[in-house]
């Protein structure tokens, strides 16, 4: 019997040492490459303990050892950040910030970027979510557009493109990431005219886009196009984000052909213009919004929607018909020809007519962008009528005096109206 077992172990295959059952088994890790990029899911040590191998498209991938500098545990991850969430105040947009970024450093890429696009759509300006997305810039790549200074090979027009390409379909966080890198050109009028040209594009995201990015990297400048664009731009995000950039510049000037806007017959025009003064954040724009308020308050203000008695007047509804009632006898008798004289028999009904109703939509939807302007620039909240803030008026209005504002210098450059297109 011996002898058998014997003969039988020498005839199988040698079979390898069994290794720990756990270091086999495949988890979900987190692995942290040399250079800053991030590779995460199903995971497990290669046969031999030749470096890792990664689960993708249903198959394995090797993932050399050398190119791994560290990793973690999924699951941990996620629970770490999710009670950093839940430590942070629901108002409290830094904290949040900073849990965002502490998601892009662990390797929580889509969730810290989902974090930080939500923020940054609230508040396009706020600092502690785009340095949060900055400082984990290694682990995005965004196509360089001038590498070590080099002269571009291509006009800089086409040079950043690809660029913005990237940058369109991506949220607020990662176009942060691409301002920065286009803040490494060295031909800065150039850039400040492609980005300018870009403003004129027919794609509304590429307008809004190249707002964003004078609002980084040329506050101040372009402030012409930006002016019209904010008022008269088709795409309501398009003239939210060049209103900002206006705001950036810190030139309370820029709100005088504005406020001249404000004075337009066109109600559009105008509903827009306070829509753009409130993102500007500019505090001498409250008293010209509250003189407008108050003036298409009033009762019987007609080119503001004011009411007033509905006109009356009358319609005839009848028939007319034309015959000859005779012939004029002294023409006749010195004539071939007699001249015929023609009368004309109506009939019909003369009906009162009247206007049932006027509409105010225009007037509505003006009063409510000035009632809202007036509460981002002043963080007041009185209530929803006009009444309300004529009255928190009369109590603050001393403090928001906008003194030689309402009253521009006709000869100043850049003070006229914004004229609507025709």
């Amino acid at each position: 019997m011996l002898l058998t077992l014997s003969l039988l172990a020498l005839a199988l295959p040698p079979q390898d040492s069994p290794r720990d059952s756990s270091a086999e088994r495949p988890q979900n890790r987190i692995l942290f490459c040399h250079g800053g990029a991030v590779l995460r899911g199903l995971t497990r040590r290669a046969p031999g303990d030749a470096g890792w191998e990664l689960r993708r498209d249903g198959k394995w991938t090797a993932v050399p050892d050398r190119l791994v500098a560290s990793d973690e545990m999924e699951r941990a991850v996620e629970l770490n950040f999710a009670q950093q969430l839940k430590t942070a105040e629901p108002g409290d947009v830094d904290a949040q910030a900073r849990a965002g970024g502490w998601a892009l450093e662990h390797g929580l890429l889509e969730e810290g970027l989902k974090i930080l696009d939500k923020l940054l759509r609230a508040n396009p300006d706020l600092r502690s979510a785009r340095d949060s997305v900055c400082a984990q810039a290694i682990r995005f790549r965004p196509p360089p557009v001038q590498s070590g200074g080099k002269p571009l090979a291509t006009p800089l027009e086409k040079a950043i493109d690809p660029l913005l390409v990237w940058c369109l379909p991506r949220g607020p966080a990662l176009q942060e990431l691409g301002i920065v890198e286009l803040a490494r050109l060295r031909d800065r009028t150039g850039l400040l005219k492609a980005l300018t040209a870009q403003l004129g594009s027919k794609e509304a995201p590429r307008r809004g886009l190249a707002a964003l990015i004078l609002r980084r990297l040329f506050p101040g400048k372009a402030h012409r196009p930006l002016i019209l664009h904010a008022i008269l731009d088709p795409d309501a995000d398009v003239r939210v984000s060049t209103a900002l950039t206006l705001g950036s510049a810190h030139d309370t000037t820029l709100i005088l052909p504005l406020v001249n806007t404000l004075e337009s017959s066109h109600p559009t025009l105008r509903q827009r213009t306070a829509e753009a003064l409130g993102r500007m954040q500019y505090p001498a724009a409250v008293e010209p919004l509250v003189h407008r308020l108050r003036t298409v308050a009033q009762p019987g203000a007609a080119a503001a929607g004011g009411h007033s008695r509905p006109p009356h007047s009358n319609i005839f509804v009848g028939k007319q018909f034309a015959y000859i009632q005779d012939f004029d006898v002294e023409v006749a008798m010195g004539s071939s020809i007699a001249d015929p004289i023609v009368n004309v028999l109506t009939s019909g009904t003369v009906l009162d007519v009247a206007v049932i109703s006027v509409s105010q939509v225009h007037f509505t939807r003006e009063t409510r962008a000035i009632r809202v302007a007036l509460g981002r620039l002043t963080g007041a909240d009185p209530g929803n009528t006009n009444r309300a803030w004529l009255k928190w008026w009369e109590k603050n209005g001393g403090d928001w005096q906008a003194k030689d504002f309402l009253d521009p210098d006709p000869t100043a450059p850049g003070t006229s109206a914004v004229k609507p297109p025709r």
